[in-house]
C-alpha cells in the first residue's frame, strides 16, 4: 500500500526521470576523462622533424620626426622619435664618435637619403 503510495507520488513529482540524471553526467564524466587521458598521454610521432627553413625580415615604413645623437667618449646613442601610435621611439647604439660617419650609419640602417638624416639629427657632446 505504502510503496503505491510512495510510485504514485513519484510519478507526480517525475522524480523516476531526474534521479538517473546526476548517474548518466557522472558516467560521461568519467568517460570523457579517461578518452582524454588516453588520447593525449599517447606520444605522437611527428612525419617529419620541423626546421626554419627561412627567415624572414620586416620591413617597417616609418614618419621620422627628429633624431637626437648624444656623443660619450665610447659610444654614441640615437634616440629616433617618429609619428608612429604605436612606436613612438627608437634606439640605436653606436660605436662611431664622428657626425659624418654617425649619419653614413644611421641612413644605411634607416634606408633613407644620407641629406635627409643630416636634416633630422641633432648631436648633443656629454662627458
Amino acid at each position: 500500500m505504502w510503496q503505491q503510495a510512495l510510485q504514485a507520488l513519484l510519478k507526480k513529482m517525475g522524480i523516476e526521470f531526474w534521479l538517473p540524471l546526476p548517474l548518466v553526467g557522472l558516467g560521461f564524466w568519467l568517460g570523457g576523462q579517461w578518452i582524454t587521458h588516453q588520447a593525449l598521454s599517447r606520444p605522437q610521432p611527428l612525419p617529419q622533424p620541423l626546421a626554419i627553413r627561412s627567415q624572414q625580415q620586416a620591413t617597417l615604413t616609418l614618419d621620422i620626426l627628429s633624431m637626437e645623437a648624444r656623443i660619450r667618449r665610447d659610444h654614441t646613442r640615437i634616440e629616433i622619435f617618429t609619428t608612429s601610435p604605436t612606436l613612438r621611439r627608437l634606439e640605436y647604439e653606436l660605436p662611431e664618435r664622428d657626425p659624418q660617419q654617425i649619419a653614413r650609419r644611421l641612413a644605411q640602417e634607416l634606408g633613407i637619403p644620407l641629406e635627409q638624416v643630416g636634416g633630422l639629427i641633432r648631436y648633443r657632446f656629454d662627458d
